[in-house]
C-alpha cells in the first residue's frame, strides 16, 4: 500500500462531489481543519488508498503543523471510522471490506428511507422545484470519464440530487448523519465500475424523484431502498471477483445471491 510520502495532494482531490468543511463565519480556516478537511477528501476519493499508512512525520512537514494538531485531525478522522491506529504503524486508512458495506448499507438505507419520509411530509413547492433541477441536472450531466472512473461533475451532481430528496426532512441532525454515510459509501462505488451495465440507473433516479414528488411514501421508500441496495449487490460483486478485501473466515449466510443479500439487508419497517 502506498502512503503519503511526498507532494502535496492535487487540487482535485478537494471536489468531485464530496462535502468539504469550510468555516461558516468567513474566517479562514486553521492549519488543523484544513489538513483534516485534506486527508478526509482524499480518502473518500481513494486519493489514499485503504489500507495506507498516514506517516505523522512525513505530514507534519508537509502541512507545516506540530504532531498535537496533527494527531487531532487524525482523531476525528477516526472518530468517522476513516482511519485507525494499529501497534507498530501507526495510523492507517480504513480498510474497505463487504462486511462494513453490508452494515453501512442497512444503516444507510434506515437514514435515507426516515429522512425521505419526513421531507415527503413536510416538504413544498420550493423543495419540488429543488428536486425537479437536481434530477435534471444529473440525467443530463456525463456519468464517466472513462472506464475507470466517474466524472467530478456526475459525482457532484449525483450526490446534490440524493440531498435534495432529504432537504425538507426538518432534522439537522438527520441530514448530517445523512451526509455522512453517503460519503463513505462513495469510497465503494469505484467497485461498481468495473462491472457491466445491468441496470438504468437514470431511469431508478427519475422513479424516486416522481414518487417523491407525488407524495408516495410507500412507493418513495420502495425505490429508495431497492436503489441503494442494488448499487450494493453491484459493488460486492466486484468486491469478491477482484478479491481486492480479505474475505470473512466464517459462514455468511443468507448472502449467497444477490436477491438474498437485498432481504438479508433490509431493515426491520
Amino acid at each position: 500500500m502506498r502512503s503519503l510520502a511526498c507532494g502535496r495532494l492535487p487540487l482535485a482531490a478537494i471536489t468531485f462531489g464530496v462535502r468539504v468543511k469550510v468555516a461558516s463565519n468567513g474566517k479562514a480556516i486553521t492549519k488543523t481543519t484544513e489538513t483534516y478537511q485534506v486527508l478526509r477528501t482524499a480518502i473518500l476519493l481513494g486519493e489514499l488508498p485503504p489500507g495506507s499508512r498516514l506517516r505523522t512525520n512525513v505530514l507534519t512537514k508537509q502541512y507545516k503543523i506540530s504532531l498535537s494538531s496533527l494527531r487531532e485531525a487524525l482523531t476525528q478522522l477516526s472518530a468517522e471510522g476513516l482511519t485507525r491506529t494499529e501497534a507498530h504503524r501507526g495510523y492507517t486508512v480504513s480498510a474497505l471490506s463487504i462486511e462494513d458495506l453490508t452494515d453501512l448499507t442497512r444503516v444507510r438505507i434506515g437514514i435515507e428511507t426516515l429522512g425521505l419520509t419526513w421531507a415527503i411530509e413536510f416538504g413544498n413547492l420550493e423543495w419540488e422545484s429543488h428536486i425537479l433541477a437536481a434530477s435534471h441536472r444529473l440525467a443530463n450531466t456525463a456519468r464517466m470519464v472513462d472506464r475507470s472512473s466517474h466524472s467530478p461533475q456526475w459525482a457532484e451532481a449525483h450526490g446534490a440530487y440524493h440531498a435534495a430528496l432529504v432537504s425538507m426532512c426538518g432534522s439537522p441532525r438527520l441530514l448530517q448523519i445523512r451526509q455522512q454515510l453517503y460519503e463513505q459509501s462513495e469510497r465503494y462505488r469505484r467497485f461498481e465500475i468495473t462491472l457491466p451495465r445491468n441496470r438504468d440507473a437514470d431511469d431508478e433516479h427519475r422513479r424516486i424523484a416522481a414518487a417523491t414528488i407525488a407524495r408516495d411514501i410507500p412507493l418513495a421508500t420502495r425505490l429508495m431502498r431497492e436503489h441503494i441496495n442494488r448499487t450494493t449487490d453491484n459493488i460486492i460483486k466486484a468486491m469478491e471477483s477482484r478479491a481486492t478485501v480479505n474475505r470473512p473466515t466464517g459462514p455468511r449466510s443468507g448472502r449467497t445471491t444477490p436477491s438474498s443479500r437485498v432481504a438479508h439487508r433490509r431493515p426491520v419497517a
